[in-house]
Order: C-alpha cells, then structure tokens, then sequence
C-alpha cells in the first residue's frame, strides 16, 4: 500500500500517464521504422524501462495522508 500526500498522488498520476505515451510514442517509432532494433539498442532498452514502471504501477492500492 502506496501513502501519498495529495500532491504526491497527482505527480505520481502525471508520470504514470507521462510513461504511458512516451511508450506509446516510441513503439509507434520503432514500427515505422525499416531498421532492426536489437534488445541492446537504447530505444528498445527505454522501451523495457518504461513498460516495466508501468507494469508494477498500475494500479497501485493507495491511500492519502492526513485524511
């Protein structure tokens, strides 16, 4: 269980949603791309990064402090 002040829960809120379109934003790259990204590449790398953070923070239990 995640504790947030409100104003924790709402940058918590924009970099989540921030993650969600810069990988978005790179898959739509490297599919209209003609290039062959190997896993060391630093798109597919940032690709791994970002899908993770997503992966563990969807839809974390949390409560706001001070209520």
């Amino acid at each position: 269980m995640k504790v947030f002040t409100e104003y924790e829960k709402g940058y918590f809120d924009a970099e989540f949603k921030s993650a969600q379109r810069e990988l978005e934003t790179l898959v739509s790259i490297r599919g209209e791309t003609n290039e062959n990204f190997g896993e060391d590449s630093i798109l597919v790398k940032r690709i791994r990064e970002l899908e993770k953070f997503i992966k563990e923070n969807n839809n974390p239990e949390f409560i706001l402090s001070g209520l």
